[in-house]
C-alpha cells in the first residue's frame, strides 16, 4: 500500500523499528557503517533542522503507520458496502422471485377450482357411462396442474428459504460496516499523551 502511495517499491514494514522487523541495529563503532549513518543523515538534517528531530521523525513515523492501517479498515469497509450492495440486489431478486411464484401458484389454484367446478357439473348432468372421456380429460389436467402446484410451492420454499439467508447475510454487512465507521471514529479521536510526548524537548522524551 506504501508503494502504491509514493510510487515505489516500498514496504509498509519499512516503518516499524529494526527490532521489530528483526533487523540489528547498526554497529556504530564500524567507521564504514558510521560514515554511511553520516551520509545518511546530513541530508535529513539540512532539510528539517536538528531541533527535536529524533521526536519529529519518530512521530511522523508512527502517525503514518496508523494512517496507513486506517487507509487498509477503509479498503476493507469499501469491500463491505460492495457486499452490502451485492447482497441487497440479490435479496430483492429473491423477493420478486417469490412473489412472481405466488402469482403463478394463485393462478393454478384458480385453474384446478375451476376444473374441480366443471368435474362437479359434469357428474351431476345424466351421463351413459361413468367412464366418460370428458371427465377423464379433466382428471387428467388436475393431476397435472396438481403436480406443478406442488412444483411450485417447493420452489418457493426454496426461494423463501434463500431470501431469509440473503437478509443475515444483509444484516452482517451492516453491523460490520457499522463497527468500521466506530472504529475509525475512535481512532481519529486525537490523542493527549502523545502530543505531550511530542511537545517535550528530545532530552526528556527518550530519558
Amino acid at each position: 500500500m506504501l508503494g502504491s502511495l509514493v510510487g515505489q517499491n516500498v514496504a509498509q514494514e519499512l516503518l516499524l523499528p529494526a527490532s521489530e522487523r528483526g533487523v540489528s541495529p547498526p554497529n556504530l563503532g564500524d567507521i564504514q557503517v558510521r560514515m554511511h549513518v553520516e551520509r545518511e543523515k546530513t541530508p535529513l538534517l539540512q532539510c528539517f533542522g536538528a531541533d527535536d528531530f529524533v521526536i519529529r521523525v519518530l512521530g511522523t513515523l508512527k502517525h503514518l503507520h496508523m494512517l496507513l492501517g486506517q487507509v487498509s479498515q477503509l479498503q476493507t469497509g469499501a469491500s463491505s458496502f460492495d457486499s452490502l450492495a451485492e447482497t441487497a440486489r440479490l435479496t430483492a431478486n429473491v423477493g420478486e422471485l417469490t412473489a412472481l411464484i405466488d402469482k403463478q401458484g394463485s393462478n393454478f389454484q384458480a385453474e384446478i377450482q375451476g376444473l374441480q367446478a366443471k368435474i362437479a357439473r359434469s357428474i351431476a348432468q345424466p351421463r351413459p357411462a361413468p367412464s366418460d372421456p370428458d371427465v377423464n380429460q379433466l382428471m387428467d389436467d388436475i393431476l397435472r396442474l396438481t403436480r406443478k402446484l406442488y412444483s411450485f410451492g417447493t420452489t418457493r420454499g426454496d426461494a423463501v428459504t434463500q431470501r431469509e439467508h440473503l437478509e443475515k447475510e444483509l444484516q452482517s454487512s451492516k453491523r460490520l460496516v457499522e463497527d468500521l465507521q466506530t472504529k475509525d471514529f475512535e481512532d481519529s479521536e486525537p490523542d493527549d499523551d502523545d502530543d505531550e510526548t511530542y511537545s517535550k524537548p528530545a532530552g526528556q522524551a527518550f530519558a
